[in-house]
């Protein structure tokens, strides 16, 4: 168990009665992981922070989590890492009947 492992659980436990404790863990272990070493428990931990960020951070910085871990899990091959990613920012995206959609930036098309 290393130090990252142990705050992803603190992180966990915290969630419910310390939510704001729990985005603070999991920043912690970001500051941890390299992700040119490491790419996919970096994204891993920046969708975690955007899961438990829901809460207490602003809009723009949960957004921002989400699409770090997808960023930082490869595309391919397929993977369950990646799978989670899309899934959460999916998710995060769709909630609230779709009015997290308005945060997405928005494809520049010439006209």
């Amino acid at each position: 168990l290393d130090r990252v492992e142990l705050l992803t659980r603190a992180a966990f436990h915290a969630e419910g009665p310390a939510p704001a404790r729990s985005v603070a863990y999991i920043q912690d272990a970001i500051w941890l992981v390299d992700p040119a070493i490491d790419p996919t428990r970096a994204g891993l931990l920046h969708e975690r922070l955007g899961q438990y960020g829901s809460t207490v951070l602003d809009t723009a910085a949960t957004l921002a989590a989400h699409q770090e871990a997808v960023r930082l899990v490869t595309a391919g091959p397929p993977s369950a890492a990646r799978r989670v990613g899309l899934s959460r920012l999916g998710g995060w995206v769709v909630g609230a009947g779709g009015a997290r959609a308005q945060a997405l930036p928005r494809p520049v098309t010439s006209e």
